[in-house]
């Protein structure tokens, strides 16, 4: 998945930060109403391009990658709270244990996804793959 984007900083550590370029990206996006990429901010690598701020650019986010972690972060808590709580409402564990087990599973859930996704930041980012306007100074 390629996404335009405009360069807001360009940090020490090879990466930079970038907001959605929504005038080019978003046209026809049937999705305008609820989106929030308009005003969130994201890091991308870049280790061959000279950015500086302003930059106009696309970057590549693998369609697997991005699959496999909204599954992880949303999919999964939600199989995890819904067998604690079938097993409570079967009585192969009591009620106040399976929310108290869902909670937890939850919580395990996402946590291990923010320690994950700590660990292997660089790895996880979009990557810098073309410049489509330079600004001028």
């Amino acid at each position: 998945m390629y996404i335009d984007c405009i360069v807001e900083s360009v940090n020490n550590d090879k990466t930079v930060l970038l907001k959605a370029d929504c005038a080019s990206s978003c046209e026809g996006c049937k999705g305008e109403l609820f989106c929030k990429q308009k005003d969130s901010t994201f890091s991308a690598k870049n280790e061959d391009y000279n950015l500086k701020k302003g930059d106009r650019i696309r970057v590549y986010l693998p369609k697997k990658k991005t699959i496999i972690y909204t599954l992880f972060l949303f999919i999964l808590p939600i199989i995890i709270m819904g067998i604690f709580l079938y097993l409570g409402n079967i009585n192969v564990i009591s009620t106040p244990l399976s929310a108290l087990l869902a909670a937890l599973g939850c919580l395990i859930t996402f946590l291990s996804m923010y320690l994950y996704n700590r660990k292997n930041d660089k790895n996880n980012l979009p990557v810098v793959v073309e410049v489509y306007d330079r600004k001028t100074e």
